[in-house]
């Protein structure tokens, strides 16, 4: 009698083996949803380059501005900044106080408030060698002693890097202000923003801004896609 071959065994589960399951991963997201987030980005990618772009033509027309307000000539309307009026130093007479190339910003003073000490900016006359009057400029000094004659106050002023006293007396109606603060340098950076290859670099800076923040938002962007 031959023995019959034992049934083929049935696959069975215990009780602690793990259940195999056929469905697919949930490990991608829906086409739809990806769309959605990608869209969000865009619209955020685009207010960021619309901002970046905003910020950087104020900031060319803040320093263009500030700049042809620099282009002072004596004697006419000076540009004011706030309650002050900018002068670029020209001489060395001031130093170290005041250094070529500074930007003084003088504030308009009652003269009976100007004591001794205090650096003012003066009109005086240039004169040809006939000793006529050609016209006028600038100076910015300080006041040694102040002088009273009826009326009228005069200032006997000189520079600090200078041995002697100004030759002339200063009269009040001739003062323009007295110095209230200076930044050292600023008007070489003016005067050479205000030439052709100034202005170049203030567009290329700007073009350099421009895209390093839409570099650094495509990045992060990314990053940020690639961790979610």
């Amino acid at each position: 009698m031959s023995a019959s071959a034992p049934p083929p065994a049935t696959p069975t589960r215990g009780p602690s083996s793990p259940a195999i399951s056929t469905s697919r991963p949930p490990s991608m997201r829906t086409r739809a949803g990806s769309l959605s987030n990608g869209d969000a980005d865009l619209r955020v990618i685009t207010f960021l380059i619309k901002a970046t772009l905003v910020s950087t033509v104020c900031l060319l027309i803040l320093l263009s501005v500030a700049i042809f307000m620099m282009q002072t000539k004596p004697f006419k309307d000076l540009p004011i900044i706030g309650d002050y009026e900018p002068l670029m130093v020209l001489s060395g007479s001031m130093e170290p106080q005041l250094k070529v190339g500074s930007v003084v910003f003088i504030g308009r003073v009652d003269t009976d408030q100007i004591r001794e000490g205090d650096i003012i900016t003066f009109s005086l006359p240039v004169e040809l060698n006939q000793g006529q009057p050609s016209g006028q400029t600038l100076v910015t000094h300080r006041v040694v002693a102040v002088i009273e004659q009826g009326r009228t106050r005069l200032f006997q002023t000189k520079g600090d890097a200078n041995n002697d006293v100004d030759a002339r007396l200063v009269d009040e109606t001739d003062v323009k202000g007295r110095e209230r603060f200076d930044i050292p340098y600023l008007g070489y950076v003016s005067h050479y923003l205000r030439g052709r290859s100034g202005f170049l670099i203030l567009v290329s800076l700007g073009l350099v801004i421009i895209a390093y923040e839409i570099s650094s938002t495509v990045i992060r962007v990314n990053r940020e896609r690639f961790v979610s």
